[in-house]
């Protein structure tokens, strides 16, 4: 049979057809027979969506010192989701420690329990999953999925690694004047050289209301380019920058829907003492080609 499945933006068109390939898989898995009940797909191979999932989460965060991360995919597949990382370097430098008297060190304990500093905005920040951080220093805090606006993450960076000042979020798709303000006013109060992570893990914006140019103008403040493309509805977006830094300076990505984002940078300070954003880097993930184009680890096709 041939599916045509129609509607217009966010009425969950890419949900449905990956839930009909996650049936047509099982279905194909059940049978144990890839040639009993093959899988015909207009324009390439299939991939397991489980498999898909699993294989964005094998990605560690990065781990060198100054490291940050974020990751984003706005309103993908039915579902918004994100994450911020970074390098504490608290646990890093015990590591090195041990390893310079121990040289046989234990096995390494895995993640624990990362304590978040309490958020200034009254916008509520409740996690689904507790931040952690790993032996190696890497901080990693999962947002919780579809809650509307900007998240963003403080950070200070110390000579011991990066430390948070606060997780917010901004409410720009309720409140979208008075969250807007507060935006701009906990930006322009930060201090000069401190590092701020910004992700959507649903939309920024009301479908019918655009974002004030205020909001760019406040990116501007974190080294944000002059002309920044407009913020869609449900679409991704990334950022990471710098308090003060020079305009054009910051790493940003915007993209459509079905796109997950992953911006990475190292911050550190210049020969002149000034906190830059180095070695940035931007991923663009296509979730509906991955579905399409991708092989199963069995490498059939479809």
């Amino acid at each position: 049979p041939v599916s045509l499945i129609h509607g217009p933006p966010g009425t969950g068109k890419t949900a449905v057809a990956v839930a009909v390939l996650a049936a047509w898989a099982a279905r194909e898995e059940a049978s144990k027979s890839a040639s009993a009940n093959p899988m015909k797909v207009h324009g390439g191979r299939v991939i397991r969506v489980p498999q898909l999932r699993k294989a964005r989460k094998a990605r560690p965060a990065p781990s060198s010192a100054g490291s940050v991360g974020v990751e984003c995919n706005g309103y993908s597949a039915g579902k918004g989701a994100g994450w911020f990382s970074f390098v504490t370097g608290a646990r890093a430098k015990r590591a090195r420690i041990d390893s310079f008297f121990k040289p046989k060190t234990p096995k390494k304990a895995g993640p624990v329990t990362f304590a978040l500093p309490k958020r200034k905005n009254p916008v509520s920040t409740n996690l689904e999953k507790e931040a952690t951080v790993d032996d190696d220093g890497v901080v990693r805090v999962e947002l919780p999925k579809n809650r509307v606006g900007l998240w963003f993450l403080d950070l200070d960076p110390k000579p011991s690694g990066l430390a948070c000042v606060a997780l917010e979020r901004f409410d720009l798709y309720n409140k979208v004047e008075e969250q807007t303000a507060a935006f701009h006013a906990y930006v322009e109060a930060m201090p000069a050289g401190r590092v701020a992570l910004i992700s959507i893990t649903d939309t920024a914006m009301a479908k019918t209301r655009p974002l004030p140019r205020l909001v760019y103008d406040t990116l501007k403040l974190l080294g944000g380019p002059e002309h920044i493309e407009p913020i869609g509805y449900r679409m991704p977006f990334a950022f990471v920058g710098v308090r003060g830094a020079p305009e054009g300076s910051a790493s940003l990505a915007l993209d459509k829907t079905k796109i997950i984002l992953r911006l990475e940078g190292v911050v550190r300070r210049s020969d002149g003492g000034a906190v830059e954003l180095v070695d940035k880097s931007v991923e663009r993930f296509d979730i509906t080609e991955a579905i399409l184009e991708s092989k199963d680890e069995g490498g059939e096709e479809a």
